[in-house]
This record gives C-alpha cells, structure tokens and sequence, in this order.
C-alpha cells in the first residue's frame, strides 16, 4: 500500500488522498478504523470522506459500493493495482484527530487510512507533497517526503 497525501486548498481543511493497493484481482474490502488508542469509543471518521472514487492503473473507473458505515467493497475486475482517491476533512486541531491549514498538515492516520484484512499490519509507503519544508514524525523516512508506516498508530505532521 501506498499512501500520498496533498493539499489542494488549505482553507478548505480537505486533504487529498490517493491510496494505491494491490488485489490480486480479487474483490476487496476496504476498511476504515472505527476507534483509536486511548479512545474507549466508536468513532464515525468516515462522514469526513467525499470525492470517494476507485480507478485501475490506466485510469479505467472501477466498480465500488459503500457496505457499512466504514467498510467499501470494490469490484477489481481482476485489476491487480489499483488507486483510490478521496478527501478528508481536518479541522480537529487536538492530540489525536486531523488538521490542515495553510501552515501545516496534521494527519493521524487511524482516522483517514484504509487497510484491507489481507495487508492489516504490513508496512506501507506515505509519501508527502507540500510545500513545508519540516516534517515531524516517528516515522522512518525512506527519502525526502517519503516514509515508512509501520502500523497505523504513527502520527504524522508537516509544518512550514
């Protein structure tokens, strides 16, 4: 998996996020967490999503539908890469939800990255384009604006 975060209109608090995933052509179940550590409640992040959309690598639309209130299935049509794009409202500037503005990006990822059941706990790459010149984060950095996401507890922050 492959996560690259941008930011189109800062003012608008959407951060933009293209997802890339392997399916093997199969089905798949695209996840969003309901709750994070520490929170001993069910969280709704997914009413922050819109402009949900499923491409194949050549930019083909791919078949999806929204199965429960943080679960999408998307029909691969034996597809073996595919992109999902969507953006996500950050306006919660606290310890543990999603902020952007026009002097940083504030992404906790449990609140706005998928996982699938066949990759929940591997590895993926998050790649970062802005224009900040710092970056915060335990993350471990691959290159420049490019980071290794271990397991989906890891915050990530960008600051001018």
């Amino acid at each position: 998996m492959h996560y690259r975060f941008s930011v189109s209109n800062a003012a608008s608090h959407f951060v933009d996020v293209e997802l890339t995933i392997q399916t093997d052509g199969n089905e798949t179940l695209l996840k969003l967490p309901v709750w994070r550590p520490g929170r001993y409640e069910e969280g709704n992040f997914a009413k922050n999503i819109r402009n949900f959309r499923v491409q194949d690598i050549n930019g083909k639309e791919v078949k999806w539908k929204k199965v429960s209130k943080s679960s999408w299935l998307l029909k691969t049509n034996k597809n073996d890469t595919i992109k999902i794009n969507y953006q996500y409202y950050c306006n919660q500037l606290d310890a543990g939800a999603c902020f952007v503005n026009d002097e940083q990006i504030y992404i906790n990822p449990i609140h706005c990255c998928f996982y699938t059941d066949a990759n929940r706990g591997n590895a993926c790459t998050v790649e970062i384009v802005s224009n900040f010149s710092r970056v915060a984060t335990s993350l471990t950095q691959t290159e420049k604006m490019f980071f290794l996401l271990r397991i989906l507890m890891n915050l990530l922050t960008a600051r001018l």
